[in-house]
């Protein structure tokens, strides 16, 4: 992920955080006794980084 797009996320979760906007719209996933998701991870190397290790 290009750190300018990490870097964005970063600043509009601290601020829906801060701001009370992401309990408004996820907040009831905080009650939940479990939640059942996927999950994808994904990882890259860039290419002239090291290789597979």
């Amino acid at each position: 992920m290009d750190d300018g797009v990490r870097g964005l996320f970063d600043e509009t979760l601290r601020r829906d955080l801060a701001s009370g906007a992401w309990d408004a719209r996820f907040g009831h996933l905080r009650t939940q006794p479990t939640y059942e998701c996927s999950l994808v991870i994904v990882r890259a190397t860039p290419p002239d980084g090291p290789g597979p290790r």
